[in-house]
């Protein structure tokens, strides 16, 4: 399918296929509507404003640098440098109340999925059997 795509498509593909990560959803379907517009403004480099409301029936509004969709067996999660924090976040992109893709244009970080899920693996590491005598 590449082979047929401009140079221009070809490199935003190329991107979009580094930054998207999928597992499997055993019955637990959900989806957003907004899918489209944030692999859009992960190619394009614009910034996003949402409304989020977070698991803990928190409401807030914040300004976002999409960087990846990642997929896991329940949800779509969208990974964004949250410019508030300085760092970067997932949001569940079934949690976005409101999207909207903004004029400007952000300077991509030099980070890549491998890199953002490091310290999750860290964590999860097992320890090593010891021998507790």
């Amino acid at each position: 399918m590449k082979s047929v795509l401009q140079s221009s498509q070809k490199e935003k593909t190329d991107l979009l296929t580094q930054r998207i990560q999928f597992r499997v959803n055993a019955d637990n379907d959900k989806s957003s509507n907004y899918l489209m517009a944030i692999q859009t403004a992960i190619t394009d480099f614009k910034l996003l404003k949402i409304v989020y409301q977070s698991l803990e029936n928190k409401r807030s509004e914040c300004t976002i640098e999409p960087f990846a969709i990642y997929s896991t067996q329940e949800n779509w999660l969208l990974i964004a440098f949250y410019r508030l924090r300085n760092n970067f976040r997932a949001f569940r992109i079934d949690a976005i109340q409101k999207l909207t893709v903004q004029n400007e244009i952000f300077e991509p970080h030099n980070m890549t999925l491998e890199k953002y899920f490091e310290p999750c693996r860290e964590k999860n590491v097992d320890t090593p059997d010891t021998p507790l005598t």
